[in-house]
């Protein structure tokens, strides 16, 4: 029991590294359904080693050579895990047809994703408000939470007014502006965006996931 604890905790921390690198090359906010059929195929797959991994060291004690199993074991593994996984294929596609969902995890863990890259400092560098210029001089007042206002459909809307002082969306709600929104500060603003989003993208993915795997794991417990 100690070592399918172990095997867990370690299985599903561990999960998140391979999961992440499949994101950098697969993910496509803008793409359609093939995106989503490689995405989920490719996020299957990751849980497919995973659950051989699991199964090869914390339910049969040995090694992890993952080549030296049964094909019929690798089989019966990988339908177990199919099964499962039809949680984040599900999961896929509803986000995708609803975006809405994404902005649970966009502006809560994705916020806090780009702060750890300085979204805080960009925000207080490019934004601006009369009413609350001494705060900030003050270093009372952080701009940081006006990020979360956008999001992959109206930031190009947002970068597009801010470049006509004659249309009223420049400014953003109450008496914020923008200030020094230059080319390299749009792209920077947009990249963080994008960024937050992806990562709430991917936090639905990865809990689902968890719950496919720890599905699949049960399952394999089971065995004769």
């Amino acid at each position: 029991m100690t070592s399918l604890l172990i095997g867990y905790i370690g299985t599903v921390f561990a999960y998140i590294i391979p999961l992440f690198i499949v994101y950098h090359f697969v993910y496509n906010r803008s793409g359609g359904v093939f995106s989503l059929l490689l995405l989920f195929a490719m996020t299957y797959l990751v849980g497919v080693l995973a659950c051989l991994l699991f199964y090869r060291m914390a339910v049969l004690g040995k090694s992890g050579q993952i080549a030296d199993m049964p094909r019929s074991t690798v089989l019966k593994v990988m339908g177990t895990s199919f099964g499962a996984y039809m949680i984040v294929g599900i999961t896929i596609f509803a986000i995708a047809f609803n975006p809405n969902l994404v902005k649970i995890f966009e502006n809560t863990v994705g916020f806090t994703y780009i702060q750890l890259f300085g979204a805080n400092d960009f925000a207080n560098e490019i934004f601006r408000s009369k009413s609350l210029g001494e705060l900030k001089e003050n270093n009372a007042f952080n701009y940081g939470f006006l990020l979360t206002a956008f999001d992959v459909k109206n930031i190009k809307q947002f970068v597009q007014a801010s470049s006509s002082p004659t249309t009223d969306t420049s400014k953003l709600p109450f008496d914020f502006e923008f200030n020094n929104l230059d080319k390299a500060n749009i792209e920077k603003l947009e990249e963080y965006v994008y960024t937050k989003h992806r990562i709430g993208h991917f936090t639905w993915v990865y809990i689902t996931s968890i719950l496919a795997l720890t599905i699949s794991f049960v399952a394999m417990t089971m065995y004769n």
